[in-house]
């Protein structure tokens, strides 16, 4: 699927970069479900968005889909991993502000010691 980019230059809203996790979610479903297209319609039903809003929203990343076709659910998600970047990566985190802030939390938490306690996943 190509994308035909908006102008370079403009900043993407923070309202579009929210709802986007909201897309790739719910895509992810309908690929899980085996579903080839939806139309921007049903998209935004189900997404709690107006169909103007979804369409507006892909505009600043590319065209996607065709009119009377709708998008295809595949590439529409392939496209969203892009724009999203690293969904797909192992990310390690250094905890090294940890003791600094436990040194600094009050003598009197409330939550005891293992407040700091990570889990693994």
């Amino acid at each position: 699927m190509a994308a035909k980019k908006r102008n370079t230059g403009e900043a993407v809203p923070q309202g579009v970069v929210s709802r986007l996790p909201v897309y790739y979610r719910y895509l992810s479903e309908l690929e899980g479900r085996e579903v080839e297209r939806i139309s921007s319609a049903q998209f935004g039903e189900a997404v709690d968005c107006t169909a103007a809003q979804i369409r507006s929203d892909l505009s600043y990343f590319g065209s996607f889909g065709q009119q009377g076709y709708g998008y295809n659910v595949s590439d529409l998600l392939q496209q969203l991993e892009k724009i999203l970047g690293g969904l797909h990566r192992t990310y390690s985190v250094v905890w090294w502000a940890r003791a600094t802030w436990a040194r600094l939390w009050p003598a009197t938490n409330p939550f005891g010691p293992w407040v700091f306690k990570s889990r693994p996943f």
